[in-house]
C-alpha cells in the first residue's frame, strides 16, 4: 500500500532454523512484478520507437549509499522488462557534480570548509585518490554499478554543461524567465524571489556558485552581469563584478529547472524518484511542458530507505550503508531482492535484514529450480528470480547453506571455529552434509562466523536482562534435569517443554523465549526439541543452569 508505515528492523533467524533438510527455506512470498507493469505503461508512450532512455540521478555531496545503488538497480529492472518488449534501453546515471558544497559531510577530513559554495567537481579530493571531490564519489558509484550486470552510461553535469548539452535549454529559460518565475513562485519564499534568477552563475574570481547575484542579463547572447556578494558559510564573497556567458559551463540551473532541462536535453523517457521528490517532480514536469515544450518522462516514485531510528538515510550525516557491506555477508541476489521487494513500502534497512532476505532468496530459488506445479505463485517466483539475476540465472541451483541455522549453531555452541559448525551441520542437515566438501560451503560458513561477530552479537539478549519468576526458574531447572536424565526423541523433548509450561502455569511463548535466551541469547530460534538433541543434551543442560544464575529475580517482599 502507498504510504505504508516502514517495516520494523529485524534480526530473526528462526524462520530459517528448523533442521529438517533442504525444504527449510520457508513459505514462498509472492513478490509483485512491478517492473512488468512499469514496462507496459512505458510501451504505450514509446509506441513505434526502438530505443528508450531511462535516467537515475546522483548527488555526489557524499558517498553513494544503499539507496543510491537501489535506484540504479530498480531502474535496471524496468530496463530489463522493457527490453523484453522489444525495445533497446539505455540507463543514464547523471551526477550533479556542478552542485556547490553546502556542508562538510560527517567523517570527512578537515579543510573542506574553505571550499563551501564551490562546485563539487572543482574541489580537490579530500582523500587524495581522485581528481576532485565529486570524482571520488562518482568513482564509488562506478564501483557499485560494477557489482551488477547492469550497463550504465555515466554522465557528469560539469562535463555536459561545459560541452554545451544544456545550451539550448539555457536560451529557452532566459527567454521565458518570467514564465519560469511564475511556475516556481509558490515554491519560493518572498526573500528568495527578490534576487531570484533562473540560473546559478559561477564567480570567475573565487569559483563559488552560491555567492553570486545577477544584476542583469541578455537573453539573446545568454550573457549576464553579476556580482559576487553573498557569504557562503564563513567564507566572505570576493566582491567581483563582471559580465560572463552562461553557455559552456558558466554555471548551472537551480535544481527543479535543472531536472527538467536534463530530461529535455538528454531525451529521457523514464525516471524513478523518491517520495520526497514528488513536489519537485510536479514542478519540473510543468517546466518541461511549458518552457521546453516537450513531454516529461514517465515516473514512478518509491518510498525511502530509512535507518534503524526511522530517519531518512543521509549522506551528509554519514549514516550510510554501502552495498559492499551487505555483500560481505550475503549473495548479490539477496541485495537485488531488497530492491525488488515492494518499492512503494518504506523500509528500515540495516545489516540485520540479511538473514530475512537470504531466507526469502533461498525460497525463491527452491521454486525456480524445482519441477513443482506451474501455478500462479510458482510463475511469480520464477519471474522474480529472473529479475534478481538480470535474466541470466545459473544453469544449476546455487548452493545456499541456511544462514539462520548457521547463526543459531554459532550462538548455541559459542563456537568461533569453522570445524565445530561443520560437525554440527553434518549431524543435522543432510543437504548441508553433502555439500560441506565444496569450497563455497566453507566460504558461506566463514561468512556466517564473520556476520555473527560483526552484526548478530549486537542483538544478543543476556539472561541478566530478563526477570524471571519462581515458577519460570523451576521450569528451566526441571528441563535441565530432564535433559540430563537420558536420551529422548525430539518430539518428546518438545512435549516436555509444553508440559512444564502447562503444569507451572507459564505461557508457552514466555517459556520458549527464556529458553532461547539461555541457549542462543536470542528471543526466538529453532525448534528446541531437535536443537537441544543436536547441541548435546548435557551441553544444553549446562547452558540452562548457567543462565539460571544470571537471570534476574523479582525483589523479595519483606
Amino acid at each position: 500500500m502507498l504510504g505504508r508505515k516502514a517495516d520494523e528492523p529485524t534480526l530473526d533467524f528462526s524462520a530459517m532454523s528448523e533442521p529438517s533438510g533442504r525444504k527449510r527455506a520457508g513459505t514462498q512470498k509472492n513478490y509483485p512484478l512491478w517492473p512488468n507493469k512499469e514496462a507496459k505503461r512505458l510501451a504505450k508512450r514509446l509506441k513505434d520507437a526502438e530505443t528508450v532512455r531511462l535516467e537515475t540521478g546522483f548527488g555526489p555531496s557524499g558517498p553513494p549509499h544503499l539507496g543510491t545503488f537501489g535506484e540504479i538497480v530498480r531502474t535496471a529492472f524496468v530496463a530489463e522488462a522493457i527490453r523484453r518488449r522489444g525495445y533497446e534501453p539505455t540507463i543514464i546515471a547523471f551526477s550533479d557534480d556542478m552542485d556547490g558544497l553546502r556542508r562538510v559531510p560527517s567523517g570527512f577530513p578537515d579543510g573542506l570548509e574553505e571550499h563551501l559554495g564551490r562546485p563539487l567537481s572543482a574541489i580537490p579530493d579530500p582523500f587524495g585518490t581522485a581528481d576532485s571531490f565529486s570524482g571520488n564519489m562518482n568513482g564509488r558509484l562506478h564501483e557499485m554499478a560494477a557489482l551488477t550486470r547492469v550497463d550504465v552510461d555515466f554522465r557528469s553535469a560539469s562535463e555536459e554543461y561545459r560541452k554545451g548539452t544544456f545550451d539550448e535549454a539555457i536560451r529557452a529559460v532566459l527567454k521565458r524567465a518570467d514564465q519560469v518565475r511564475e511556475i516556481l513562485a509558490a515554491d519560493l519564499s518572498a526573500e528568495t524571489m527578490k534576487d531570484w534568477f533562473p540560473f546559478m552563475v559561477i564567480c570567475e574570481e573565487c569559483g563559488r556558485i552560491y555567492s553570486t547575484r545577477v544584476l542583469g542579463f541578455d537573453a539573446e547572447s545568454a550573457e549576464v552581469e553579476y556580482t559576487c556578494s553573498v557569504p557562503v558559510g564563513a567564507n566572505e564573497p570576493c566582491g567581483k563584478r563582471a559580465t560572463r556567458s552562461l553557455l559552456g559551463g558558466g554555471g548551472k540551473f537551480p535544481w527543479k529547472i535543472d531536472w527538467a532541462a536534463r530530461w529535455f536535453a538528454l531525451g529521457i523517457d523514464y525516471e524513478l524518484y523518491g517520495k520526497d521528490l514528488i513536489p519537485s517532480a510536479e514542478i519540473s514536469d510543468r517546466i518541461c511542458r511549458e518552457i521546453f515544450e516537450t513531454e516529461p518522462p514517465m515516473h514512478m516514485f518509491y518510498e525511502l530507505f530509512l535507518d534503524e531510528s526511522g530517519a531518512k538515510i543521509s549522506k551528509s550525516k554519514g549514516d550510510v550503508l554501502a552495498p559492499t557491506e551487505w555483500l560481505r555477508f550475503a549473495p548479490q541476489e539477496s541485495l537485488s531482492l531488497l530492491f525488488f521487494d515492494n518499492p512503494t513500502q518504506a523500509k528500515r534497512v540495516s545489516l540485520g535484514r540479511i538473514p530475512e532476505y537470504s531466507r526469502d532468496l533461498a525460497a525463491i530459488e527452491e521454486v525456480y529450480y524445482s519441477d513443482g506445479a506451474d501455478d500462479q505463485i510458482t510463475q511469480n517466483a520464477r519471474a522474480t528470480y529472473r529479475f534478481l539475476t538480470f535474466f541470466d540465472p545459473p544453469d544449476e541451483r546455487p548452493l545456499r547453506l541456511d544462514l539462520g541455522l548457521l547463526l543459531n549453531i554459532i550462538g548455541g555452541t559459542g563456537s568461533a571455529e569453522v570445524e565445530a559448525v561443520v560437525e554440527y551441520l553434518a549431524r543435522t542437515d543432510q543437504y548441508a552434509a553433502e555439500a560441506l566438501g565444496l569450497p563455497e560451503a566453507r566460504d558461506q560458513i566463514d561468512r556466517a562466523l564473520d556476520y555473527y561477530q560483526a552484526v548478530a552479537r549486537e542483538s544478543e539478549i543476556g539472561p541478566e536482562s530478563e526477570t524471571i519468576t519462581v515458577a519460570e526458574s523451576l521450569a528451566i531447572e526441571r528441563l535441565a534435569a530432564f535433559l540430563e536424565a537420558g536420551d529422548a526423541e525430539d518430539e518428546v523433548v518438545q512435549g516436555e517443554i509444553f508440559a512444564l509450561a502447562k503444569e507451572l502455569e507459564i505461557k508457552p511463548g514466555r517459556l520458549f523465549r527464556l529458553l532461547y535466551i539461555a541457549l542462543i541469547r536470542q528471543a526466538r530460534g529453532p525448534r528446541l526439541g531437535g536443537f537441544v538433541n543436536v547441541l548435546g543434551r548435557e551441553t544444553a543442560a549446562t547452558k540452562l543452569r548457567e543462565a539460571l544464575e544470571r537471570f534476574a529475580t523479582p525483589p523479595k517482599i519483606r
